[in-house]
């Protein structure tokens, strides 16, 4: 230890040179730090849920949820707001409810294809802002009308900056009030900080650094290590005190005092190394990160530290200040003639905090993130998803047994919906149902059922059936044809180079002149010139006229268009008739040409076709006849495509229709439907952690099995604190282990004692599980992560201050009486425990209070409970114990006299 002090002292301003430039590297490579926000990422890799949420990424990608709900907006605007959101190429799907509370607000959920920690989702959020600003809605301010939720609004939101700067500024106002000099805040929060570079910017050097770790582990890393050096420019200062020269004194110091720093520290570190042996690895994270910042603290305090010191010397006498040095006599004189009385309450604590920790139930769902998400959960009640992954579909019987499952799941208690494939666009429906849910005319319907069902089937009718089929076509209902379009009325179009126009009474305005074409097939037998024929006049019917074509007049009156109509189908019937003995089945493209041929005036392809399809659709309709809306819409599309003559003609407006149509369906298949597995959503009311839900899982888990065996995968917030619990108890208990071995092995070589570590461990194990047992017994839950940090820092830095008690204590007893040495070891003791432990309390509990990030909050606050609690412990529990242990805690030569 002297030649390091020698090599420290004498190449000061070297190494304060080194260890300046070094930091500042360090913090150029700062932003090269890959930050993880997802904590599913730092789930065991063989939890059932995680295996779960990779099966279901690979199968159907990312997907994140946006909650907007606005208020007091009209239908026009929420319907405009809607259909913008709608075209978003990210958005995958979007609903909208009403407030049960107050139907003035309106909740809109989107599903966004993108991960929720992503810059596309975070470019998606921007959007989404930018497209409420445009119809009027304010995300923010007094004129505040729209409120933002969800795991990407919850991903995008700097929820500690500001609260780290709060914790930072009541660090300075500790360091003012407890230094000895001006410029001690400067010189620790310094040096500190130059510590704090060096451990952030080698997190470049780690593949990942979580969320918490990156955002709290600076703040951790100061008040974890900020009694090192607060203890070190104490016993600096008594050298100083006692005649010594600035380098004399630091070397003197780093020679005498550096183990017992060093053992202190060193506590620490393995309590947060403890950490990496859980099977969850944000323990693995944080232990590193954490550690090694930790470490960095040691390694400058032992170097950087002393240099500034020296350097700073005559500036740190000339700003010498008075700060509040307590002798706490009167409580030394307390604690020795309450020795035994204290030292039964810590046994009797120590005992009963055992049973008391397990009262604790930590959680795994966090909580609301900010003040949009307690607004949204004021007017619509809290839901709660569970996804389940089976086996596709591929048959009926599939689809049935899918179908059994969700009758079931609706039956457990809590649930509110559960939407599948199979209970939704795949759900098969009747031709009336889909008429309501489509909006497409019932004779498409049924023509699209048609083919569905019977797509093998080929139509064909005699020229007797179809001039029948025709003559029933022409004039029903005041003139409108059954002839349906793609919103029941199909207008005259081009086919096969003859303009004609279809037999409706809609087609107004299509040309009568048409041009006869030559066909191959020849007419039937018995066909002759006197064959009654048919044209057509400028408002779409057929009048009486010869082959070659009678002129019509261009405005009739309604009697005569009647008249005209009666005799079109008398017409058609008698050449029905005519061609009754013609056995032959034609297809509508045979009938084609045989109607041209007996007149050129006849029907035009587009028609006939039309008419086949419409008509031996509805002669095969058969009320039991269930297909889906995703198969109406599909086969919809196919047909548009193909250019069936049913939807050639269809409108630019109505095509968009189908597109929309048709692209929402395939987007609502791909959420639910995969390439091995579908996807079933199930919303209850119930908390994920409550014993609701544990219920719900138990009932639910049951009949999965049932119904696929071991084919399906379940994820959820609430599979997976149930799946997490058994793991974290194992975890918890592994760290506690180690965290106790590892601190008691440093302590009982630090001591050369058994008896002190056994002591100094219970004391601090028996505030941690008082921490834990007193959320537990007020009915309150820890969030896991909270829990496993607690342990780990708790035991190995508050101990700490329990250790230099003890040590000065063992000091003081080789000369003084027990009651002088508890008050000298208050003495030395206090100014370091007062101004480092006040530090840690109260600025995690500044972070655990004001973050409205609910893991740094809970790390936060749990820590802060922590160390008060441990602190209390050290103060006024060891000081009477260590008094009625006095016999095996002193030194072996040391004064007797009690």
């Amino acid at each position: 230890m002297k030649a390091f002090a020698q090599f420290i002292t004498r190449f000061h301003k070297i190494i304060l040179l080194i260890g300046i430039i070094g930091a500042l590297a360090c913090a150029a490579a700062i932003p090269a730090s890959k930050i993880c926000q997802d904590q599913t990422a730092y789930l065991p890799p063989e939890l059932p849920s995680r295996v779960a949420l990779d099966v279901q990424t690979q199968e159907f990608g990312h997907t994140s949820d946006v909650l907007i709900m606005t208020h007091d907006q009209s239908e026009d605007t929420l319907n405009s707001l809607s259909e913008a959101l709608r075209c978003m190429p990210e958005v995958a799907s979007l609903y909208s409810q009403k407030s049960s509370v107050d139907d003035s607000y309106t909740l809109l959920s989107l599903a966004v294809k993108a991960n929720a920690y992503s810059d596309e989702a975070k470019q998606v959020l921007n959007s989404i802002k930018s497209t409420l600003e445009q119809h009027g809605l304010h995300v923010h301010g007094k004129h505040q009308n729209a409120y933002i939720s969800g795991t990407i609004a919850q991903a995008n939101t700097d929820s500690v900056s500001y609260t780290l700067l709060f914790a930072v500024l009541a660090v300075i106002v500790i360091l003012f009030i407890m230094g000895r000099s001006w410029l001690d805040p400067f010189l620790l929060l310094g040096t500190i900080g130059v510590a704090i570079l060096y451990g952030m910017g080698t997190n470049a050097l780690l593949p990942s650094v979580s969320k918490i770790s990156f955002s709290i582990g600076a703040l951790l890393q100061l008040v974890l290590s900020l009694d090192y050096s607060i203890m070190l420019l104490t016993f600096y200062r008594e050298k100083r005190e006692a005649g010594l020269s600035a380098r004399d004194a630091m070397r003197d110091t780093l020679s005498t005092k550096l183990t017992a720093i060093l053992a202190s520290s060193t506590t620490t570190i393995a309590g947060l190394l403890c950490l990496v042996a859980m099977q969850f690895p944000i323990g693995r994270d944080l232990g590193i990160v954490l550690a090694k910042g930790v470490a960095f603290s040691l390694i400058i305090a032992f170097t950087v530290l002393p240099s500034a010191i020296i350097v700073l010397d005559k500036a740190l006498v000339k700003t010498q200040k008075p700060s509040p040095t307590p002798t706490l006599k009167r409580l030394a004189h307390i604690q020795h003639t309450l020795r035994i009385p204290l030292a039964v309450v810590l046994l009797i604590i120590v005992v009963i905090s055992v049973p008391l920790r397990s009262t604790m139930d930590p959680y795994f769902h966090v909580s609301i993130w900010s003040s949009d998400d307690a607004t949204v959960q004021r007017y619509f009640e809290p839901e709660s998803n569970s996804v389940i992954l089976y086996p596709s579909t591929k048959t009926a019987s599939d689809d049935d047994r899918a179908l059994a499952l969700v009758d079931k799941l609706k039956t457990l208690p809590g649930v509110k919906s559960v939407m599948s494939y199979e209970t939704s666009i795949g759900k098969p429906q009747s031709r009336e149902q889909l008429l309501e849910s489509s909006h497409v005319p019932e004779p498409v319907i049924t023509v699209l059922m048609d083919k569905i069902l019977n797509p093998d089937i080929q139509d064909t009718y005699t020229v007797s059936e179809f001039c029948m089929i025709l003559a029933n076509s022409v004039g029903k209902n005041n003139g409108e044809s059954s002839l349906p379009g793609a919103t029941g009325n199909v207008q005259g179009s081009q086919a096969n180079g003859n303009n004609g126009n279809v037999v409706s009474a809609q087609a107004k305005g299509a040309h009568a002149n048409s041009t006869g074409a030559s066909s191959s097939t020849s007419a039937s037998p018995g066909a002759s010139t006197s064959t009654p024929s048919v044209s057509y006049a400028q408002d779409g019917t057929i009048i009486p006229g010869l082959s070659g074509g009678a002129s019509a007049a261009t405005a009739a009156k309604p009697e005569q268009i009647a008249a005209a109509r009666m005799q079109q189908r008398m017409q058609l019937q008698q050449l029905a008739q005519h061609y009754q003995a013609d056995p032959r089945k034609l297809t509508a493209q045979e009938m084609y040409h045989v109607l041209q041929a007996i007149s050129p005036r006849m029907p035009n392809l587009v028609t006939i076709e039309s008419l086949y399809q419409v008509t031996s659709a509805q002669k095969r309709y058969n009320p039991t006849w269930r297909v889906s809306l995703f198969q109406l819409i599909e086969e919809f599309e196919k047909q548009v495509n193909a250019r069936n003559a049913l939807f050639v003609s269809m409108s630019p407006s109505e095509k968009m229709d189908l597109r929309v149509k048709a692209h929402a369906m395939e987007t609502a298949h791909n959420n639910f439907v995969g390439s091995h597995f579908n996807r079933m959503i199930i919303t209850s009311n119930v908390h994920p952690e409550s014993k609701e839900m544990t219920q719900f899982i138990s009932e639910s888990t049951e009949l999965l099995h049932n119904a696929y065996g071991n084919e399906t995968y379940v994820l959820g917030a609430a599979q997976t604190a149930h799946e997490a619990r058994g793991v974290f108890n194992s975890d918890l208990q592994l760290v506690c282990i180690l965290s106790i071995a590892a601190v008691f092995i440093i302590v009982a070589l630090a001591f050369r004692s058994l008896s002190i570590p056994l002591l100094l461990v219970l004391l601090i194990q028996g505030s941690i599980n008082v921490t834990a047992g007193i959320t537990g017994v007020l009915g309150g839950g820890t969030y896991y992560v909270a829990l496993v940090i607690v342990q780990a820092i708790l035991m190995g830095a508050t101990i700490d201050y329990a250790i230099l008690f003890t040590e000065n204590y063992r000091v003081a007893r080789k000369t003084q009486t027990v009651r002088d040495a508890l008050a000298y070891s208050y003495r030395l003791t206090i100014h370091t425990v007062a101004c480092s432990g006040g530090i840690l309390f109260i600025t995690t509990g500044v972070l655990g209070l004001f973050s409205p990030d609910p893991t740094t909050s809970q790390v936060c606050l749990t820590l802060a409970e922590g160390a008060g609690i441990a602190l209390v412990f050290i103060l006024l529990l060891l000081p009477a114990t260590l008094a009625c242990c006095d016999r095996v805690i002193r030194p072996k030569h040391s004064y007797r006299s009690k």
